[in-house]
């Protein structure tokens, strides 16, 4: 596909900007240009429709990444300046193989952890199940339904 007009440098810019992941890297600089360039070769050439050096397409690329370096002025502001932020993390996960279901009755375990499930949710995933609890008193019931011997951890 030939693009009338199209310089090596406006087409390499089209290339990156298009592909997500590959302008994301550029603008965390930790992509290499040179791999880059041997990668969008092909492309590049296709679209100016004539065989382009690799150097080209690798100076088109550094000139592209510069410009990333200019527009990167961080303006601090004042509004978290005297904010304390603090995290917490409800989140139960259990899991278990085949062997546990059948040496434990999970099943049984789940009826009696379900009068504490009202205000939760439940997310089943292969074997494996998530709770999400937002608030410590549910979870510490979820808890209080499982035997305490080698059935769940905690992390």
């Amino acid at each position: 596909m030939r693009t009338v007009g199209l310089s090596v440098p406006d087409v390499v810019r089209e290339i990156i900007t298009r592909n997500r992941s590959i302008h994301d890297c550029m603008a965390m600089d930790v992509i290499n240009y040179t791999a880059l360039a041997v990668k969008i070769h092909p492309e590049v050439e296709k679209q100016i429709g004539n065989p382009i050096h690799l150097n080209t397409i690798v100076v088109a690329i550094k000139r592209y990444a510069d410009a990333f370096e200019k527009d990167e002025n961080v303006v601090t502001e004042p509004v978290l300046k005297d904010a304390r932020l603090s995290m917490t993390d409800r989140i139960m996960g259990m899991q278990w193989t085949m062997k546990d279901i059948l040496d434990q009755d999970i099943a049984k375990m789940l009826g009696e952890a379900e009068k504490a499930l009202t205000n939760s949710e439940f997310f089943r995933l292969g074997d494996s199940f998530r709770i999400l609890a937002d608030d410590s008193d549910v979870t510490r019931r979820i808890f209080q339904n499982f035997p305490k011997e080698n059935v769940y951890s905690s992390g």
